[in-house]
């Protein structure tokens, strides 16, 4: 569903952008734009690379099922519904 709004949006942006004769406007407000993402993704790899480093350490040595463990209540009583599916919850076969 996002697809599509984000497809219409686009849509009507170039359109918008051809009637009023704004569309070199458009273009490189477009490839701008994609600089930046590309620029930011870029720059997000190293930081993700570092703290997943860390949770995969923490994860061997057992600090994630210990913090799990201990944050527990707080978490079965900000979100309770959640206990509920899980206890329902049966594995397939």
């Amino acid at each position: 569903m996002i697809n599509f709004i984000w497809a219409g949006l686009l849509i009507v942006g170039i359109l918008v952008g051809a009637v009023t004769g704004n569309i070199d406007a458009v273009t490189n407000a477009a490839i701008d734009n994609a600089k930046t993402g590309v620029d930011l993704a870029l720059g997000l790899i190293g930081v993700m690379t570092l703290w997943l480093g860390l949770m995969k350490i923490a994860e061997e040595a057992g600090l994630v099922q210990g913090l799990a463990k201990l944050l527990r209540p707080l978490m079965v009583k900000l979100f309770p519904e959640v206990l509920q599916t899980i206890l329902q919850w049966e594995p397939s076969s």
